[in-house]
């Protein structure tokens, strides 16, 4: 017999009902090589069942999940190759809000969310780091085209769609952050996702997708291996977005795409390329007779490295700072 699990401090009494997602995404993905998939039902409601907060509590997923204190790595259970972490609060509620940070080539995904979890417990935030391995993710910057591993735009799905029926929070929307090769993941998911971001922050992507008519992954015509999605960056207009890079990522080193194409329309260093995604963003709002919320903060004296910029720059808490400002918590842009 076990014992006694306590009940997590909820903010109020409630009865937890996972509701299905939004239409707008696909609800599973498939490995090519493997042949594995998720269930075409994930993340869907099964009709006559319901789960209150005190039989999430006594569950056994939930017992071995839920602790305030620790960061949790978890296997998908429809794909149990694509693993992800978990941190939640201490107080979770159906208002606590959901920050997706994604991780570079080193796939340092746990570290990100322990630099991450004391400023998510002050704001109440559950944090997902999904773990692109580098067996088989060779593409997952760019969502994963085919033949080249499986869609990482679908793993996210799954992943958040697990979490919303394992956590009494809301996953449709959520707050999304990418470091390095990560960034090249966000802001490409957040163009084929807009509706799902509630605000977007890349930190020193080694380069961009640009709202131009030009063929994918330079642009976003003729997206080629994800021949599903559709890019919508016009609707990220009044999407806060904001890109951090240090002053000093000025190398060429041997990760950063060097590419003459890739030089040419955006420069030659992670420093350049940021301003250059920041103006053309801004440029292709306008045109478009929208505002812009994109913009550019720089990151004195720090080069590629997310440590660095952690430790001498604050970076987490620029961005926790950047998504959570009072402005936008009473209801300003989200």
């Amino acid at each position: 017999m076990s014992s006694k699990v306590k009940a997590p401090e909820y903010d109020s009494p409630m009865d937890f009902k996972h509701t299905a997602r939004q239409q707008d995404r696909p609800l599973c993905f498939k490995d090519e090589a493997t042949g594995h998939g998720c269930p075409p039902n994930l993340g869907q409601e099964v009709p006559g069942q319901r789960r209150t907060a005190f039989q999430l509590v006594t569950s056994t997923r939930f017992k071995s999940a839920f602790d305030c204190s620790r960061i949790v790595q978890n296997q998908l259970s429809c794909l149990p190759t694509q693993k992800y972490y978990t941190w939640v609060p201490k107080h979770l509620s159906t208002s606590c809000p959901v920050v997706v940070v994604v991780h570079g080539i080193a796939r340092k995904a746990r570290a990100q969310v322990e630099a991450f979890a004391s400023l998510a417990q002050l704001h109440s935030a559950l944090i997902v780091a999904p773990l692109f391995e580098k067996l088989g993710n060779k593409d997952y910057q760019r969502l994963g085209r085919a033949g080249l591993g499986p869609r990482a735009d679908y793993g996210l799905n799954a992943i958040l769609d697990e979490v919303g029926q394992t956590y009494p929070v809301n996953t449709d929307t959520f707050y999304l952050f990418g470091y390095s090769a990560g960034a090249q993941f966000a802001h490409r998911y957040a163009f084929a996702y807009p509706r799902r971001i509630k605000a977007l922050s890349l930190g020193s992507a080694g380069w961009y997708t640009f709202p131009a008519r030009q063929d994918y992954p330079f642009g976003i015509d003729g997206i080629a291996g994800l021949p599903d999605l559709r890019f919508q960056p016009g609707q990220l207009a009044e999407t806060p977005i904001r890109v951090y890079v240090g002053t000093s990522d000025t190398k060429r080193d041997k990760s950063l795409n060097r590419s003459r194409d890739i030089d040419q329309q955006q420069g030659r260093n992670r420093l350049q390329r940021a301003r250059s995604w920041v103006q053309e963003m801004q440029k292709f709002h306008r045109q478009q007779g929208f505002g812009s919320q994109v913009d550019l903060e720089l990151l004195p004296e720090v080069g590629h490295s997310f440590s660095e910029c952690v430790r001498q720059q604050s970076l987490t808490a620029r961005i926790m700072g950047f998504f959570f400002s009072p402005d936008r918590c009473q209801g300003g842009a989200s």
